[in-house]
């Protein structure tokens, strides 16, 4: 067999052309060239789309404060599992301290079911403020010994005049704070009851007061 002898020029040989690159696979190998890591990265300051929904909606939120340790039980009584609550007070109760907060009035208590009620964010964030703890923080804390109700009946006549003392008459509430303090420190003030009914009535007595007597007014 005999040895073919090639110059040195044809000993070169072109090189290959290049092979082409898809630009996604390019840019993972130049990033993990840099970093050392080939993996697609995830930005964890985005949550998905079902935890953003669950954080935003408000009845996981409302939920989510039943479940808190401090609203489990009857702001009023020793009842488990409340499932009614006052918009304006913070406050969550059992369905025969209900009937007591809607006799109070929508001035002083603004009853909600926690279940078949709409709730808007705005009334699910003032409950996630509030609650049971530190709305009791505020109107029991001068409660005499032995004065909360220790259970609850419907139609008890102690538990309806203890949430009417309570709310009401504000026999217990504390006198260094106009109200419940929230865990930002920002005090919610309370109503006034009577304010507006006895500053009506006393307007009215004014007004007899100043009235002129009978036949004091000139006839001739």
């Amino acid at each position: 067999m005999r040895n073919v002898l090639l110059s040195p020029e044809a000993k070169k040989k072109p090189p290959p052309p290049p092979k082409p690159r898809d630009d996604a696979t390019s840019a993972s190998d130049r990033g993990g060239a840099r970093g050392g890591d080939r993996r697609p990265q995830r930005d964890d300051a985005f949550p998905s789309h079902h935890e953003v929904n669950t954080a935003l909606d408000p009845r996981a939120r409302l939920d989510a404060v039943l479940k808190r340790p401090e609203n489990v039980t009857c702001a009023e009584c020793p009842t488990r599992n409340p499932c009614w609550a006052s918009l304006n007070l913070g406050v969550f109760f059992c369905l025969n301290c209900s009937g007591v907060h809607r006799g109070l009035g929508v001035h002083v208590s603004k009853v909600r079911s926690t279940s078949m009620d709409k709730w808007s964010e705005e009334n699910v964030a003032f409950m996630e403020k509030i609650g049971n703890s530190r709305a009791n923080a505020y109107w029991e804390a001068n409660v005499p010994p032995g004065a909360k109700p220790t259970a609850s009946e419907e139609g008890d006549p102690a538990v309806a005049k203890y949430i009417r003392d309570k709310y009401e008459l504000k026999k217990f509430c504390a006198t260094d704070v106009a109200g419940p303090v929230d865990a930002s420190g920002v005090v919610h003030k309370t109503h006034d009851a009577f304010a507006p009914r006895e500053r009506v009535a006393g307007d009215r007595m004014a007004s007899f007061g100043s009235a002129p007597a009978p036949g004091s007014q000139g006839g001739g």
